[in-house]
């Protein structure tokens, strides 16, 4: 599916009449008719197998979502399925605990997953201002796109069934205009204000042999990582020694 970019975007601010806010809709906003987009059908999700016809053995490729929250190893199951690439909005700050499912696997998994990153097969991004508690789905592969909507999340839970799910399923043509419009939709409204995951890592990585350390140095390193610690230490660090004397001949 050919990713779309929404080049202008709306100015969040109140309009005195509905008038007004139509005509301030930029023009490059494409308007679907309703009429031309089938009715989804709606699947309830009481087991892997059912989780898996969604998601497996069509032959799609490429996956561009939001999930509120995330397992690495079912992303790892989607690349061995034949995905070629992923990108998925994660819809809290949910970094650490992404680290100790890492934590669990052995160093070249987490190595593999890095060089995803590197080469762009692999986009992990959570937002910085709100949690997006969105689960949508939009999987592709030539000629086809399948769009996915509803409660499940992109879990090892949701997809062995621990948990019932309701989702719609809509399936069109690679060129539908629908499809293009829920890409713009995501561009504009999930993606923005995100951070990527272990793009820190890639970096580091990259520079390793600069700062004469090894991968699994750097790996080690960034596993174990605390950026709240780090964070509260760059504060005290920024405190100039003036102040600490003064407070303390103040008190």
């Amino acid at each position: 599916m050919k990713q779309t970019s929404l080049l202008h975007g709306r100015d969040d601010k109140v309009s005195g009449t509905l008038e007004e806010e139509l005509l301030e809709i930029p023009d490059t906003v494409e308007t679907v008719d309703a009429g031309t987009v089938p009715a989804p059908e709606v699947v309830v999700i009481r087991s892997k197998k059912k989780a898996d016809s969604l998601l497996f053995g069509s032959g799609f490729t490429r996956l561009v979502g939001v999930s509120y929250v995330a397992s690495l190893s079912l992303i790892q199951d989607l690349f061995a399925d034949g995905y070629e690439e992923i990108e998925l909005v994660v819809g809290i700050e949910f970094s650490e605990e992404l680290k100790k499912e890492l934590k669990e696997k052995d160093q070249e998994t987490v190595l593999r997953m890095a060089r995803k990153v590197e080469e762009g097969r692999l986009r992990l991004y959570f937002p910085t201002k709100k949690p997006d508690h969105s689960k949508l789905f939009m999987l592709s592969r030539p000629g086809h796109v399948r769009i996915l909507n509803g409660s499940a999340n992109l879990t090892e839970s949701a997809r062995l069934g621990k948990q019932v799910n309701t989702v719609w399923v809509l399936d069109l043509p690679e060129d539908h205009p629908f499809a293009a419009s829920q890409i713009k939709v995501y561009e504009r409204e999930n993606r923005k204000d995100c951070v990527q995951f272990m793009g820190d890592l890639v970096e580091e990585l990259r520079n390793r042999i600069e700062n004469n350390r090894t991968e699994t140095e750097v790996v080690e390193a960034w596993l174990n990582r605390n950026p709240e610690a780090e964070e509260d230490f760059e504060e005290n660090e920024a405190v100039p020694m003036e102040d600490v004397f003064l407070g303390f001949i103040l008190n």
